[in-house]
């Protein structure tokens, strides 16, 4: 199962030709402006809200015990861990 979770990984940033990284300026600029849409919300509120979906308080408290065990390491591993997924969850969002 890890397997196939590292392969559609993989898949994914490759096929989207790593958006996750190529798009980090315009999703920079699109966080700080603050405009809203016509719905009312804003892209930072829209971001807020997905990742509150996403985190939850167990991943918190999972992560900071991790922090404790492991030191600046963990850190490391976790950015690397998220920039390789973001790949997969954009293609899971916007399918």
């Amino acid at each position: 199962m890890i397997a196939f979770i590292v392969c559609c990984g993989l898949y994914f940033s490759i096929r989207t030709r790593f958006l996750q990284i190529r798009h980090v300026k315009e999703m920079v600029r699109l966080v700080t402006t603050g405009k809203g849409s016509e719905a009312g919300v804003s892209s930072f509120q829209a971001l807020t809200m997905s990742l509150s979906g996403r985190i939850g308080v167990g991943n918190v408290a999972g992560t900071a015990t991790g922090i404790a065990y492991g030191g600046a390491g963990r850190c490391l591993l976790d950015v690397g861990h998220h920039l390789y997924r973001s790949g997969d969850r954009v293609c899971r969002v916007d399918a």
